[in-house]
Formats: C-alpha cells, structure tokens, sequence
C-alpha cells in the first residue's frame, strides 16, 4: 500500500498536548508519566508513542525508545514526524541503512521537512556517502536558512575527511547564523586545535562554555588546548568537570589520564585506569589508544582500543586503485610524518632516508609538520627525492598526489599519535601501507599491511595481537642515525647539582613513563645504595612534579635533595648530560626508546625490564642488539636486586661504559646503513609477495 496516498492521521488530543507541554517544559519526569498514561488507556497511541520514544533517547535509553517508535509509524504510517523519530533512534542505535530508509520515508510523506534532511545527511554521511551527505544538507539548508546545523554538520563531515579548513569556513558559516551555538563554537574550537592555534581554541570554549555550561565535549576541549599550552594543572581540572557532565567520555579519560601521568598525579590514578578499562569494555568513542600503552594493558586491550579508535577511518579507497612496479623497477616508497622537526623521529630516521639505495628506490617525504627552520628540519627536506608539504591539503587528494606519483609503499611514522594523516591511509594510498617507528604497537586498521618489528618487540607468537602482518628486521627495528651528535662533557657534574662522589642513577624519560611502582623502586635501590641520587629531566611542569616526588621520597625515608633534576636543553648539551650518568634506570610498562639509544650511544649502560607488550620490549631489544643482554631483567625484584648490585659496584658500571665506548663504531644498533639495507629488503620481499597475492608475517634475513 502507498501510505502516502493516505489521508493523515488526526492530530494530538487534548491530554496527549498537556503530556508534551511538560516535556517542553523540562519536567521530563512528568512527561514520563504522562505519557504512560495515555499508553495504559490507549497502547497505539501514535502522539504518545512517539514522544515517549522522543524522550527515553533524549535521556539515553535509546534502545528501549526504539520499540515505541516503532509503534508510532505502525499506528500512525502517514505521519513523517514519526518516520523521522524513528530513523534518527535507528541511526542512534547504528542502524544506518535501516534509518536511511526510515527518514527517506518520512521525505516521501513530506519533502519539506527540514529535519529529515539534516537527520538523512547524517546518515548518508555514516554510510560514506559523502555527495549524497552534502546535498542533503543542502537541501536542509534551503528549508532553514536561519539554521546552524546545516553547516554545522558540514563541518562535521569536512573535519572526519581530513579537510580541517573546510570545515572551520563550514562552522564560521554556523556561527554567522547563530553566533550563541555553543556546539558551534566548540567544533570551532576543534578546529583551531588541529591547526595548532590553541591559544585561540582556548579562547573560543571559553565563549562557547559561558553560552552552555552543560556540554561535556566543551571542558573536555578546553582540556586538550590547556594542556597543548602547559597549563596541566588546568587541563585536569578542565577534564574531570568533563567526567562529571558526562562520566565516559572517551576524549576526557584518555588526555586525563595521560595528563595525570604527565603530572606526576597518580593519587586515585587506579580509579580512571579502571574508569577507562571499564569504558573500553563498553566500546565507549574516543577512547585514545596512544595513552592506554603506558598503561599495566595487555596486548589484546590495546588491540581493542586501536581498533575502536581506527574505526573513525573506515576504508574508503579512492576510485582509481593503485599498481605496484613491475618486479627489477625501482620502488617508490613515502614516508608520511608530522615529525620532520626537532623530534626524536626526525633525529632517529634522517640517516635512513639518505642511506636508502637511490639505484633500487625513489625516497618521498610527505609532510604535516610545521616548519621551525631547525638544522634537522634541513637535513631530513634535502634526504627525500621529493618533499611535499600536505598541511592544506584533505586525504583524498593527499592520496591522488601519492598515485600520481606511482608510490608503491607508504611508510606512516606516526601511528595512533598526535597529528597522524591516519585517514591517508584509510584512502589506499598505495597499494602497500606499512606502519613503522612512532607508534609501538597495533593500528587496528586493515589499511594497514605491514608492521616493522623484530624479534623481541614482535616475535610472531604475538601475531595475533597485530591485525598488521609483522616483518622482522634480523636485529633491532628501530633505524639509529651514525651521525648523531657525541659531546664531551661540557661541564662537571656539580653544574648540575650533582655530588662529586655520588652514584648517578638517572631517568631522562618524559614523566608520563613514570609510575608509582617504578618510582618506589627507585627509590628502594636509593635506600639500599645510600651514596645515590637520582637524577630526573624536568621537562614540563617540572616545580610541581619536582615538589610531588620529592614529598613521596620524603615520605618513604629518602632525602629530597637526592633527587636532581635538570631543565630540558638540545640536542648536544642534553647527550653531553650522559657523561655524568653511571646507570640509566629504565621505565616500564613503557621503555625508554629514542632516550635509551641516546643513552648507549654516549656510553650509559641501560637497565630494562622486558615487558609483554611492544612499548614494553623495546630497551630489550636496543640491549640485546647492543650485546647487553645481562642487563635485561624479567621483572621487578630482578630489576631492583641488578641496580643494587651495579650501584654497589662501580667497577663494574665502569666496565661496561668503557666496553660501550669501544663498541660505538661496530654496535650493530647505530649501523644506519646495515638497518638500512633490512629495511629495504624488507621492502623488496612486501613487493614481491603483493604481486604474488601472497602477504603474510615474514623475516629478513641476516
């Protein structure tokens, strides 16, 4: 039958009007009751049905709204408020194509229907349908010329597809029409951040939090730009008002916890671990999976977190599929970054992208950083055939130019970090994608082929917690570059506050690898070698993370003066520092990894414990191939018991600084030409078994 030949339905009695007054009102409790009234009376009541269900997803119970507005369309086929109710609870409950046919219903009933338009773009824009999106919205827009969501919902869509400044000219469009829209203001503000203004973006939530106080995503914002300010302090505080407007929010637990940690703030720090654990289970949005690693987290957890947290990019390949080079014709492989600055990657990886065989592969750098006119900055743009900037650039024509070019491999540096181009890859930009050395662990992603490890980082037993296959280099993954700088000691130890005769244990890592129990640890083996220090790197909010260990040192028997701390420098100075260090103390569940290979590279030994997890196995695998294996300990007590004894024994620490010394020129770790030649052989072998249809796990060879 053609309901929409149908005459109407009559409209809304008397009582059922009283009933949604209340809930106009904002007596959502009496609106409840009323219409549970008119159900008793009447349970196909097509007015009640509908509100009701209008009302349990406004208060979140949408799976139990959907039964009621089934009801309403059931009772009532020819009203397109009730088609559009259901299509938007359908989509709440991600049934997408079941709420696409829904609100196209409610359209053939009445196409004049502004909110069945922005509700179909919605989910046009779930489903990928990207074109079909924008013409709705246009088409909603045309109804509601007065209308923010429109272009606020463009700007939605803009902001998903990588095109940042779209999107902020689609929400400055929302705000020309409503200049109050707090949503508005704080996509806004979304935007600001990903274009690194967030002195701006700060200034903007605070507008939009003043207009609405009660918008969770707003403090939870206001968070991100604090902290991308160094006002940590603020940040928290920015995100618990978040978690107490709306307790999982997945964006709130994430940069909280990572800012708790940042902070040194691990009082109750248990409780948002097992907050965001919990969250996890659930599969709570924007649960970001870079913090969970310096987490006590398992393999699998942090699989389920990248792979929740991957799924914002679903697979949507260009239409045009790329080709890999015949097999003899040189290979064309991009590494794509927002690293190439004064960044551990950009310091690690030059040495790579000039050591690469021109004969055999064309080396381009893609590029989203800022340009902050460094001596590294230089040398990484001048070790790439070709360097492009992408930062005005959206995915899909990232990924054109990177067809254009014929690129056989995109080699991604950045995983699930901060200022990742996660959705070039999700574009299929090249017929191989590999993940490689900014992120220690899964991308969850099945764009994502290939992930470089080795042995100890990824012995294939752990396969199953990769969805990328694993290619073991035959020593350490990580590339070294050979030209690093190697200071002499510019100063004596004393510059630093340090005492003459002392044994100098040291942690140069950023604090947010630290945690309580490794910190006690420390401790212990100062207790136990009383002679000791500690020597910390202050490199953000360091007076009151300097004062906040201290006081627990204090608390457990520990002098605070031992416990030194020295202010963030470069490059050089920061690795002359090494020369007045007897032992680095490594950090777990997250190892030092640039930091460590800083470390062995001026002649500190490392001491590590070798985790389960990837970012967890990393010192171990620089110890190892640094023929260091002695000083990998397989927990705790053993890792306590072995920097007692070294400290104990300065002979012995002095042993192994002078055997590091000499083995600098023939340490397998800082070969950049010998990880090099793996690398590309790696390369090679992933090009070889494209063209046979046969990916898999696969070692190179020695």
């Amino acid at each position: 039958m053609d309901n929409s030949r149908q005459p109407p339905p009559p409209g809304p009695d008397r009582a059922a009007l009283a009933a949604l007054a209340l809930h106009q009102a904002g007596d959502l409790a009496g609106a409840h009751r009323a219409y549970q009234e008119l159900l008793r009376d009447n349970a196909a009541h097509p007015y009640a049905n509908l509100w009701m269900a209008a009302l349990l997803h406004q208060t979140g119970r949408t799976a139990d709204a959907e039964r009621y507005a089934q009801t309403s369309v059931e009772a009532a086929p020819t009203l397109p408020d009730a088609w559009v109710n259901l299509g938007i609870i359908r989509r709440a409950l991600g049934q997408a194509e079941a709420a696409r046919s829904s609100l196209e219903r409610a359209l053939s009933l009445d196409p004049l229907l502004d909110a069945a338009w922005l509700a179909l773009g919605a989910t046009h824009q779930e489903l990928d349908n990207d074109d079909d999106a924008e013409r709705a919205y246009e088409r909603a827009a045309s109804l509601a010329p007065k209308s923010p969501l429109p272009d606020f919902n463009r700007a939605t869509l803009h902001l998903e597809r990588g095109r940042v400044r779209a999107a902020q000219a689609a929400v400055e469009n929302a705000l020309a029409k409503d200049s109050s829209h707090a949503a508005s203001l704080g996509l806004l503000a979304t935007c600001q951040l990903e274009l690194d203004e967030p002195q701006a973006a700060l200034a903007t939530l605070q507008r939009a939090e003043r207009l609405d106080h009660n918008i969770p995503d707003l403090p939870a914002a206001r968070g991100a730009a604090l902290a991308e300010l160094g006002q940590l302090e603020a940040a928290v505080a920015a995100f618990d008002r978040a978690l107490r407007l709306k307790p999982d929010h997945g964006p709130a637990l994430s940069t909280g916890l990572f800012t708790r940690r940042r902070l040194c703030h691990w009082a109750g720090i248990e409780r948002v671990q097992a907050r965001f654990r919990d969250a996890l289970s659930r599969e709570v949005a924007g649960l970001a999976p870079f913090p969970w690693l310096a987490e006590d987290s398992t393999r699998a957890e942090q699989q389920r977190c990248a792979r929740q947290w991957g799924a914002q990019w679903p697979d949507r390949p260009l239409a045009t599929q790329p080709h890999i080079s015949a097999s003899g014709e040189r290979l064309t492989v991009a590494y794509l970054s927002a690293d190439y600055y004064r960044h551990p990657t950009a310091y690690l990886a030059a040495g790579l992208f000039e050591a690469h065989d021109r004969a055999r592969f064309r080396i381009l750098g893609y590029s989203n950083s800022r340009d902050d006119g460094s001596d590294i900055r230089a040398r990484v743009v001048s070790a790439f055939d070709e360097f492009v900037d992408i930062r005005k650039l959206d995915a899909e024509a990232v990924a054109a130019h990177m067809q254009r070019e014929r690129v056989d491999i995109l080699v991604d540096l950045k995983g699930h970090t901060l200022e990742a181009s996660t959705a070039v890859l999700a574009r299929r930009s090249a017929p191989i994608q590999v993940q490689y050395l900014g992120y220690p662990g899964t991308m969850g992603m099945a764009c994502v082929d290939y992930l470089i490890g080795d042995p100890v980082v990824t012995p294939f037993e752990h396969q199953d917690a990769y969805d990328e296959f694993i290619v073991q280099l035959p020593h350490s993954y990580q590339i070294n570059d050979q030209q690093r700088p190697h200071p002499e000691a510019a100063d004596d130890g004393g510059a630093h506050g340090l005492p003459g005769d002392a044994v100098v244990y040291c942690c140069f890592n950023n604090t947010w690898k630290f945690n309580e129990p490794a910190f006690r640890t420390w401790l212990d083996v100062l207790s136990a070698v009383p002679d000791s220090v500690l020597w910390l790197l202050g490199r953000e909010s360091s007076a009151s993370v300097a004062a906040r260990l201290r006081e627990i040192a204090g608390q457990a028997g520990i002098a605070p003066e031992r416990l030194v701390f020295s202010k963030s420098r470069p490059l050089t100075p920061y690795l002359s520092l090494f020369h007045h260090a007897d032992l680095f103390l490594d950090s777990w569940p997250y190892n030092a990894h640039t930091t460590a290979s800083d470390a062995l590279w001026m002649g500190c030994p490392v001491l590590t414990i070798q985790g389960e997890t990837f970012a967890g196995r990393v010192g171990a695998s620089l110890l190892k191939t640094s023929g260091l294996e002695a000083l990998v300990c397989q927990g705790i007590n053993d890792y306590r018991e072995a920097a007692i004894a070294l400290g104990q024994d300065r002979s012995q620490l002095q042993a192994l600084r002078r055997s590091l010394e000499r083995g600098r020129d023939t340490n397998r770790l800082f070969d950049t030409r010998a990880t090099t030649r793996s690398i590309e052989a790696a390369f090679e072998e992933m090009a070889r078994r494209h063209r046979d249809g046969n990916p898999g796990p696969f070692k190179v060879p020695h």
